[in-house]
């Protein structure tokens, strides 16, 4: 957790792949501190008591999120 920060960019600020076509999460001066809270890469589909039998339902199209863009 980042006590001085300038901007934090929340989980729900994510895609699902690249794209130079997504709006800016935030715009940030050089030298910012900037806190990225980000989602693990099952895109939160797992929990801590989840089990081997939860991946396989996982929806593959929502792994590995990306945060931003900046």
């Amino acid at each position: 957790m980042c006590n001085n920060c300038d901007y934090t960019i929340h989980g729900r600020h994510h895609h699902f792949g690249w794209d130079n076509s997504f709006v800016p999460t935030e715009r940030v001066a050089p030298g910012s501190t900037i806190e990225f809270q980000c989602l693990d890469s099952s895109g939160g589909q797992l929990q801590a008591d989840s089990t081997v039998d939860d991946v396989a339902l996982l929806d593959f199209a929502k792994v590995n999120p990306v945060t931003g863009p900046i």
